[in-house]
Formats: structure tokens, C-alpha cells, sequence
């Protein structure tokens, strides 16, 4: 079993999930990537956070499908520390770990309707997480937290999606992270095209 949870942070000092964005002190902007597919695939392979991750860039690809209705504002990667490794094996009550990978990404649903909707995605999260907890990963973890959101000047909502894994050696932390990342986008997609199915999600209350 995979140990899931879902959470809200909206306090004023929380970060705030936008598209577009910029980051006036590097340079680095938003990059869409709702594009047919081989200008999706140039600009994904081009992105700094997929460099030796093809699991990262295989979830990019999936959850920003031109004809979809998700659509990716940020994301990285990055080697777990010792006190992410201990809160990890606290929460998994298992040993703790030498070695760990982590990532997220910030994930929007791009129909202004449900995207102000948070019920909906209390909805999304909590559907995601119960479908993943059935996975057979025991060494991940998956954590969602709805964001207000703002999305071409539109105010809502959107999740913030972490995968977490640790194991005794480097490259078996790596690969338990990107087997978790692989089975949780397809879930996590399907629960927002199975939220985005219901009427109410795209009509005036």
C-alpha cells in the first residue's frame, strides 16, 4: 500500500499557484506546454527539472495533453535531506532511509469554471489520494495540497502534487520515486476528468 494524504494550505503566506509566471531575479518564466506533440516534446526535453528524469518528463507530457483539461505551472526535483528522509520514515513507520528523491508539480485545471471551484478540488484530491493508497508502493509517498491559484488573471484553485521515496542506496530511491510518479498521474488525471464530467463543474450554480 502506498501512504497518501490531501491537505489545504491557503494562508496569506503560503505560495500561491500561478500561470504565468516570472522569475524577475533569474529570468526563468513559465513555460507552456500544452502544445502538439512535437513541439510539447522539444519544449518538455528542454526543461532543466527533467535532465536525467524521464519519469518527470513522461508525467509532464501526460497532464499537459492539448486536449485535456490539466495543464502544468511549475515543477521540480531533488535529492531528499536528512530531515525530509526522518519525517519520510515517520510517517511511513518505517527505518529511516540513507537515500531519498522528491518532486512536485503544480498541476491546474484550465476551464475557469471548476478551476474556482473548491469543493472540486477537495473532491479531486480526495478521490486521487484513495485510488493511490491501493498502489504497491510501501517505500513512496503522495501528498496533495489545494493552492488558491491564479491562471491568466482568473482567481482559484489548483494541487500541488508531491511524490515522495526513500531507500538504502541512491538508485533504488530514484527508481521507487519514478515507478510511484508513473502510476499516480494517470489516477490523478482520471479523477479530474471524472470530477470535470459531472455538469455542475463547467455550469453557473
Amino acid at each position: 500500500m502506498m501512504e497518501t494524504d490531501w491537505g489545504v494550505a491557503a494562508a496569506a503566506e503560503d505560495p500561491l499557484i500561478d500561470l504565468p509566471w516570472l522569475d524577475s531575479a533569474t529570468g526563468i518564466r513559465f513555460q507552456d506546454l500544452r502544445f502538439g506533440k512535437e513541439e510539447q516534446l522539444a519544449r518538455i526535453k528542454a526543461l532543466s527539472e527533467v535532465a536525467g528524469a524521464p519519469a518527470l518528463a513522461t508525467a509532464l507530457l501526460q497532464l499537459n495533453d492539448v486536449n485535456g483539461v490539466l495543464a502544468t505551472s511549475k515543477c521540480d526535483r531533488w535529492t531528499m535531506d536528512e530531515t525530509e528522509l526522518a519525517e519520510l520514515a515517520l510517517v511511513l513507520d518505517a527505518t529511516v532511509e540513507q537515500h531519498g528523491c522528491a518532486s512536485y508539480i503544480d498541476v491546474l485545471l484550465t476551464h475557469p469554471l471548476p478551476m474556482a471551484d473548491f469543493l472540486l478540488h477537495e473532491e479531486w484530491a480526495r478521490t486521487t489520494a484513495i485510488r493511490c493508497a491501493a498502489l504497491a508502493h510501501p517505500a513512496a509517498r503522495l501528498d496533495l495540497v489545494i493552492r488558491p491559484a491564479r491562471m491568466h488573471g482568473a482567481w482559484g484553485y489548483g494541487l500541488s502534487m508531491y511524490i515522495y521515496a526513500a531507500a538504502s542506496e541512491q538508485q533504488q530511491a530514484a527508481t521507487a520515486w519514478a515507478d510511484a510518479l508513473e502510476d499516480c498521474i494517470p489516477i490523478l488525471r482520471a479523477a479530474a476528468e471524472g470530477t470535470m464530467a459531472a455538469p455542475e463543474a463547467v455550469s453557473p450554480r
